[in-house]
């Protein structure tokens, strides 16, 4: 699969944004389809330095949203802090 970075696009007043559309199958979770992120700066290569992060960091948010979440254990849950649950454990390195 090839991954296309998005490239910035130059508001009227001549700031970058960058604009990426929503996976059709992450709409309906989302609620919208394309984010329009203002970049803040007015230099071009910056803007697309900083649109290519923003491409990446948003691509690891829709990759979160498509896994399903995973159970915790209850000993993760509770931690150090459930040794007292336990009637068996008396000692301090439980």
């Amino acid at each position: 699969m090839v991954h296309l970075i998005t490239n910035p696009t130059k508001g009227p007043k001549g700031v970058y944004y960058c604009v990426k559309r929503v996976p059709k199958d992450l709409i309906a979770k989302i609620g919208k389809e394309r984010y329009s992120i203002s970049l803040r700066t007015k230099d071009p290569r910056e803007a697309k330095r900083l649109c290519g992060e923003m491409d990446f960091q948003k691509d690891r948010e829709f990759r979160a949203l498509r896994e399903e979440p995973q159970p915790l254990a209850f000993k993760d849950i509770v931690g150090p802090c459930g040794a007292g649950l336990s009637s068996s454990c008396r000692t301090a390195d439980c």
